[in-house]
């Protein structure tokens, strides 16, 4: 079943996290 996963759809679910610090991390930045 795992292996049913498309690959892209496995790499997009991992670079969410990367997303989400970026965009806070720009937040921030912005806000200081």
């Amino acid at each position: 079943m795992v292996k049913a996963i498309p690959a892209y759809f496995v790499d997009g679910l991992n670079r969410i996290p990367d997303l989400i610090s970026i965009i806070y991390y720009q937040c921030n930045k912005v806000e200081l």
